[in-house]
């Protein structure tokens, strides 16, 4: 994670105005509250974006909300921004609601409602969408289970650059070739 530059500077302002004031040495609860002050507005920018209909700040607000940066983490306010963006068709967004809904984090967990989402993004390209989705045609998890779309999912991803999903692509087509082997 790295702080926006206009967070940087506005901390660097408060600390240079509070070490050239004359008086005593700055407390370093003093310099905490400042900071604190500093991430506030910084993630209030946001919410305003938000509010208004920035995706991308949706989709950003999600973040901070889910690992707490800047505010306190909440996953169900995390959801809430997420599905703001996913509608808007924020591809990260899509996926990260898919996650929150296959982890049951900040919602209840539902299979179905993933594979909804992943399958969305998917479409557009989203590798991991695409290994999440093929894992959920693995295991049947909100779909029946498919060895075959599972191994078309996970190829499609490795061709993207996904190395787990060329794993477990590679995992499918040994375990197909076994089972053919051992039929013969």
């Amino acid at each position: 994670y790295y702080a926006p530059i206009g967070a940087v500077a506005a901390v660097a302002a408060i600390v240079a105005i509070i070490y050239t004031t004359p008086g005593p040495a700055p407390r370093s609860e003093d310099l905490r509250h400042a900071a604190e002050q500093a991430e506030r507005s910084h993630s209030m920018r946001y919410v305003r974006l938000a509010e208004r209909g920035d995706v991308n700040a949706q989709f950003r607000l999600g973040v901070m909300y889910r690992d707490g940066i800047d505010v306190i983490q909440d996953d169900a306010k995390a959801v809430y921004w997420f599905r703001r963006a996913a509608q808007a068709r924020h591809p990260d967004a899509q996926y990260y609601l898919g996650m929150a809904y296959h982890e049951g984090r900040g919602v209840l967990q539902d299979f179905t409602e993933a594979v909804k989402w992943f399958s969305s993004v998917s479409e557009e390209g989203h590798a991991g969408a695409q290994y999440q989705l093929a894992n959920m045609y693995r295991k049947g998890e909100g779909v029946a289970a498919d060895n075959m779309r599972a191994y078309i999912w996970f190829n499609i991803a490795a061709a993207q650059g996904n190395r787990e999903a060329a794993i477990a692509r590679d995992s499918i087509a040994a375990t197909s070739a076994a089972r053919a082997t051992s039929a013969t």
